[in-house]
């Protein structure tokens, strides 16, 4: 699968999903990093590539319907979560889904994740 990785995510998240054998390509290597979300939206369709944020404007469904998406995965954890902590949810979520589609993301506690992909629920631990 591929994914567009959007600025709000940490600058090795798109490394870190090649080592797990997907396609990832970050906003900022192509010259998206400020780019409006409507543009990374439009980019990741064209390209059918699966958007990967932590940005909730991506979860609201009537502006980015996620049938129209390869995949929408919107992270949501406190601000003061660390690049390193991101990384590691993200190394989680690659491992429990074989494919991603549209996934919220919800931090229960401070070790443990509950997302949330259509009826599909699944809670692993990830620190």
């Amino acid at each position: 699968m591929d994914f567009l990785v959007d600025a709000s995510m940490p600058r090795g998240t798109a490394a870190l999903i090649h080592s797990r054998a997907h396609n990832a390509t970050d906003v900022r290597d192509i010259g998206m990093g400020g780019a409006p979300d409507q543009d990374i939206a439009a980019y990741a369709q064209a390209h059918q590539m699966a958007i990967l944020s932590r940005d909730f404007d991506f979860a609201d469904v009537r502006n980015y319907p996620p049938n129209q998406y390869l995949g929408l995965v919107v992270i949501d954890l406190p601000s003061t979560a660390t690049a390193p902590t991101i990384l590691k949810l993200v190394e989680t979520l690659s491992r429990i889904h074989k494919r991603f589609r549209t996934c919220l993301v919800d931090l229960q506690s401070s070790s443990q994740v509950e997302t949330a992909s259509g009826l599909h629920r699944e809670r692993a631990s990830f620190l």
